[in-house]
């Protein structure tokens, strides 16, 4: 069984052929729903999908991903470190509030 790391996590997050993060491949990766994304990042949700290039969605994104690397840190296996995704919607809402 091959480990899930934190390089192929971001890959995945990432917006092909842009050096921006997707928020719906994150929201899938992460296992919540686009609205539920929307508010811990505090934009509306539709700019998801209309403005994934927004300054303001693109900081929360970067905010989530040290999140995740924070939580790799301590457990190398993505999937283990992100064991659930309560665990990931908790540790999102925390910082949410520091987003708007």
């Amino acid at each position: 069984m091959s480990r899930y790391t934190f390089a192929d996590f971001l890959t995945s997050a990432s917006d092909p052929g842009t050096s921006r993060l997707s928020a719906i491949n994150l929201a899938n990766l992460l296992g919540i729903q686009e609205q539920d994304l929307a508010t811990i990042t505090g934009v509306h949700r539709n700019t998801l999908r209309t403005n994934p290039e927004s300054p303001r969605l693109q900081a929360a994104l970067r905010d989530i991903m040290r999140v995740v690397s924070a939580a790799v840190r301590v457990q190398l296996d993505v999937e283990r470190a992100l064991f659930s995704s309560s665990t990931i919607r908790s540790r999102c809402s925390a910082i949410g509030p520091s987003l708007s």
